[in-house]
């Protein structure tokens, strides 16, 4: 296991990332492959480098390089676009929502965690993320129902 420091993101925060040890194992394995090529190694020069220029991509540069490498990798998603960097987001959010339903977790009383995790300054931010997912839908849902769904059926049932 291990941590990632993302500094000054666009609403000029910091936060700590811990990582699975896989991930800090990939990362561990760059920074490897990075000493040899002699590049810098400083804590201040950023993760992804652009050897170039020895500095930080822009987020264009990145973008654009993000799907050249895709076209040539043929990784398309469903529509047939090249994946964006963002959408690594999406499916983190979401993968992370499954997890918790699988749980069994108290979904709600979570959210603020994932929320904190991806940087945002408001949960309702994150709620972006979290699209309308058929299996995720179902589980809450269901769950919905378990809690609440005898008050609801009496109540109607009243009337």
């Amino acid at each position: 296991e291990g941590t990632l420091l993302i500094q000054n993101t666009k609403f000029h925060k910091s936060r700590i990332l811990p990582l699975s040890s896989s991930v800090a194992g990939e990362v561990y394995n760059y920074l490897t492959l990075r000493s040899k090529e002699r590049l810098p190694m400083d804590t201040t020069s950023p993760l992804i480098l652009n050897s170039c220029a020895n500095k930080a991509y822009t987020g264009t540069g990145l973008s654009s390089n993000f799907s050249a490498l895709s076209t040539a990798l043929k990784i398309f998603t469903r529509e047939g676009k090249t994946p964006r960097i963002h959408d690594f987001r999406h499916t983190f959010a979401v993968r992370v929502l499954e997890g918790w339903y699988q749980k069994g977790e108290d979904v709600q009383a979570k959210l603020p965690f994932l929320s904190t995790y991806m940087g945002h300054v408001c949960i309702k931010s994150t709620y972006y993320y979290l699209k309308f997912i058929e299996g995720i839908s179902l589980q809450a849902s269901t769950r919905f129902y378990e809690n609440f769904g005898k008050i609801i059926t009496k109540n109607l049932k009243e009337e």
